[in-house]
């Protein structure tokens, strides 16, 4: 009696009904990238692992290795290996099959909070000699502030949420009677609007006379806090990723430092003229709450595709 015959059926992969589609970025609002995870199973003795190439896009059957997809083709999807294999019963081998989508980019996302430590800004407290704006007009705003009028739009001076531009103000008035007096000191502008700025309440007489009023560094103490993290994070797939052939095409982001211009040593001081960033670059970009990349991570995201992770916080 001649031995029963293997059906050729199981020596080809065959996917099975456990088979699934996930969204892993669905919560960021990532509708399109998916994963694709189709359970298989093949005779043992006929499981080829280089069956097929890492980098194969499930466009058909064929590609993807299997006698029928489970699911609609998806020529944007990448082979990322086969996964969890199983010996089960009758000499046959089960496993999970793996194709990814390259992921659309992110920038700016939420990623909870990191401690970091943030530069000492030193600033010059002598008087400045060249002013941004020229005063018009002062009077009192309520019963504890003062509404201060240029000749010009002061919208660059406008506070925001997290930061408050710090002033320099020069204000000569006269009582109509007695000499003129002059008030100078350092202002952080709490209000903003069209030609004037709000600060806090100081003296003047009843007639104004003249002014000036200029922007300058806040001082602050080198102080390690913990604040919000944003996440950029940006995929490559070599050979596919326009510019990217290899990892290495993949480009590093340089994290952000404070330099000394006379040494070039990084440092956690900003200064008015000796470092890069200077005391006047950082308040600006703390004005406009710019991000400052603390942390960059390049690592494998599925198969060969290939993630960056930049972490930046906001200056302050």
């Amino acid at each position: 009696m001649s031995l029963p015959s293997v059906p050729a059926a199981f020596a080809n992969v065959r996917a099975t009904v456990r088979t699934s589609v996930s969204y892993p970025f669905i919560e960021l609002g990532d509708t399109s990238t998916k994963v694709y995870t189709m359970r298989c199973s093949i005779l043992r003795d006929s499981y080829n692992a280089a069956q097929v190439s890492l980098d194969a896009t499930m466009a058909n059957a064929t590609n993807a290795g299997v006698i029928t997809l489970p699911f609609a083709a998806d020529a944007s999807a990448y082979y990322c290996g086969d996964f969890n294999h199983n010996v089960t019963d009758g000499g046959m081998i089960e496993f999970d099959r793996v194709f990814a989508n390259i992921p659309a980019n992110r920038t700016d996302k939420f990623n909870g909070s990191t401690a970091y430590t943030f530069p000492k800004v030193n600033a010059l407290f002598s008087t400045p000699t060249t002013f941004d704006f020229t005063i018009s007009s002062v009077a009192l705003e309520g019963a504890d502030k003062v509404k201060v009028t240029c000749s010009a739009s002061t919208a660059s001076l406008a506070p925001s949420a997290n930061y408050a531009p710090r002033i320099y103000l020069t204000i000569t008035t006269n009582d109509g009677v007695n000499p003129d007096v002059t008030h100078s000191g350092y202002y952080e502008v709490e209000e903003q609007s069209g030609s004037y700025v709000i600060v806090s309440l100081f003296s003047f007489e009843s007639t104004f006379v003249s002014g000036s009023l200029t922007k300058v560094p806040k001082p602050t103490g080198e102080k390690t806090l913990t604040t919000t993290a944003f996440v950029d994070n940006t995929f490559y797939l070599p050979g596919v990723t326009a510019g990217i052939t290899t990892i290495d095409d993949v480009p590093e982001t340089s994290v952000f430092e404070i330099t000394s211009n006379s040494t070039g040593n990084v440092v956690n001081t900003v200064s008015s003229s000796g470092t890069t960033p200077t005391s006047w670059e950082y308040e600006q970009m703390r004005q406009d709450g710019d991000y400052m990349i603390v942390k960059s991570e390049i690592r494998r995201y599925k198969g060969n595709i290939i993630e960056r992770i930049d972490t930046k916080v906001r200056a302050r």
